[in-house]
Order: structure tokens, then C-alpha cells, then sequence
């Protein structure tokens, strides 16, 4: 476990990897956090979290994996972006910055670490169903609407090419093929 907006526990991480399997192959930057509010609602201890989990957690935790895959040389690291990076969610304006904020320090490191062998990508999916987006189907006291869950999951299958929504397995499995 790691406190990804300080460097130093992103550090012993690797280095805590590095003692225990002899070395890092593949990293992948995957914890995030959301806020969902109207710009002008929005406090100052949201940007700060927002930038500390999904900007700078990825910055250190690219940084720690390079430092030791450019021994071996060769590695990949997967940073976990967002379709939010790419366009405007009235309601994600912190989020959608730091996840456009990631897609820049993915290439980034992909031109920086290519050379040593190390490979950069990041996973952009649009809508998955996951624990993190429950944030939109919350009532007033803080529970899950089932029902606005259901309806929002059969909306995205139904806005889909493939009819279906995203799953967290198939960000799995995109994951895998890019490890």
C-alpha cells in the first residue's frame, strides 16, 4: 500500500518491488479519485487531491519504474487516463485536467524513456462501471440509486457500437495486451 501523491511512498514502492521479484517489468498507474461539481462549487482541497492522486502519483510513479527499467533496458508503464482527458463533462473540470494533464505525461515519458527501451501508454476508456463511478448515482444522503445505476449502464450499452457498457475486464484486458 502507497500514498501515491508522496513521492517517497511511490519510491519505496519500486524499491519494495525491486526486493521482492528482482526488478520491475511493467508498471501501471491505475489510482485515481474524482470530484464531480459545478466549476464554482468546486474548493481548493479538491484541486489539490485531484492533482496529487492523478497527476503527481503518475509523475512519481513513472519516474520511480523508469529509474529501474532503464537498468534492464526495457520496460512498459500504463497510465490509467480517462475520455475526460480528451473532452469536456460539465461537472469534471478537475478530473478532466488531470487526466488530460496524464495523456501529455504519457507521451512525455514515451519519448523521453522509448530510447532506453521502455514503452508508454495510456488507457483512455470512456464510461466503466465501477465503484468510482457510483459518485452519479448517489442521493442526498449518500446512497446508490439502483435504478439510475441500471438506467445509466442499459443508456451507455445502447450509445455503444458494440451494444454493450464497459466492464472493469475490459480495461483488464487492455491492460494485459500493453503489459
Amino acid at each position: 500500500a502507497a500514498n501515491v501523491a508522496h513521492r517517497s511512498e511511490v519510491e519505496a514502492l519500486a524499491d519494495e518491488a525491486v526486493r521482492e521479484t528482482g526488478g520491475i517489468d511493467i508498471w501501471v498507474n491505475v489510482a485515481g479519485v474524482i470530484v464531480s461539481r459545478p466549476i464554482f462549487e468546486v474548493e481548493e482541497d479538491d484541486v489539490e487531491r485531484l492533482l496529487a492522486v492523478n497527476l503527481k502519483g503518475a509523475y512519481w510513479g513513472c519516474a520511480a519504474a523508469g529509474r529501474v527499467m532503464r537498468t534492464a533496458g526495457a520496460g512498459s508503464i500504463i497510465n490509467m487516463s480517462s475520455g475526460g482527458g480528451e473532452s469536456a463533462v460539465p461537472g469534471l473540470s478537475i478530473y478532466s485536467r488531470t487526466k488530460a494533464g496524464l495523456n501529455m505525461l504519457t507521451r512525455s515519458v514515451a519519448k523521453e524513456f522509448g530510447p532506453l527501451g521502455i514503452r508508454a501508454n495510456a488507457i483512455a476508456p470512456g464510461w466503466v462501471d465501477t465503484p468510482m463511478g457510483l459518485h452519479s448515482f448517489r442521493d442526498e444522503t449518500g446512497t446508490v440509486s439502483q435504478a439510475r445505476h441500471d438506467e445509466a449502464v442499459r443508456s451507455r450499452a445502447q450509445a455503444s457500437p458494440l451494444g454493450i457498457a464497459g466492464t472493469p475486464r475490459d480495461i483488464a484486458l487492455a491492460v494485459l495486451y500493453l503489459a
